[in-house]
């Protein structure tokens, strides 16, 4: 695990202004483009990706008092390598759901994915959830989420067959409801008993 390596949570106007630059050109640059699960997005979901309203509803998600959103950097010798935005459901069944995760291009593919996402893992546990749960775009993010212990638990109501009890909290309960079917599908789920030194991180 490197030592270097540390979450940052988003709390002044410049970092929030941060994250939504880095965001769009994560939705611009590998999301869209490499969208292969679910249902073809369509032009209306796409603009309102990158809507006011959108942004508004994530925020009033990140200002609410309970079972609010975290915003947070993942930080490498004082370098901000990337983010996650994530809520955990702990005033229901302790579901940490990670909505988006990303790290910069030129830091991937060196093991650092694998050690933010257990940094965000150690830092939610603390707080009490029970597992984490997300849903995918594509075969390479689902080989990512794999090696870290994650299991399909079904699809969602766009895709018929919830296959496990993680994934009966569907998209009904998730921030981004109604938005866009390619993200309510596939959904992954890893019990907070999976430990990450045994995913060879």
């Amino acid at each position: 695990m490197n030592n270097n390596l540390i979450i940052h949570e988003a709390r002044t106007n410049e970092e929030i202004a941060l994250f939504w630059d880095k965001r769009n050109a994560y939705m611009r640059e590998d999301i869209l483009p490499n969208c292969t699960m679910g249902e073809p997005i369509t032009k209306e979901e796409e603009d309102w990706f990158f809507s006011q309203e959108y942004a508004d509803h994530i925020m009033g998600l990140y200002y609410r008092d309970i079972n609010k959103l975290y915003i947070v950097f993942f930080v490498m010798d004082g370098i901000k390598i990337g983010f996650s935005i994530y809520l955990t459901y702990h005033s229901e069944d302790g579901k940490c759901f990670i909505i988006d995760f990303c790290i910069d291009a030129k830091y991937r593919n060196q093991g650092l994915g694998k050690e933010c996402f257990c940094l965000l893992k150690n830092r939610e546990l603390k707080k009490g959830a029970a597992y984490f749960a997300l849903n995918l775009s594509n075969e390479k993010n689902e080989r990512f989420w794999k090696s870290l212990g994650f299991v399909k638990s079904g699809n969602d109501e766009y895709n018929n067959h919830f296959q496990a009890r993680a994934a009966a909290h569907s998209a009904m309960r998730y921030p981004y409801q109604g938005i866009s079917r390619f993200l309510h599908c596939n959904v992954l789920v890893q019990p907070a008993d999976v430990d990450c030194e045994a995913q060879g991180v």
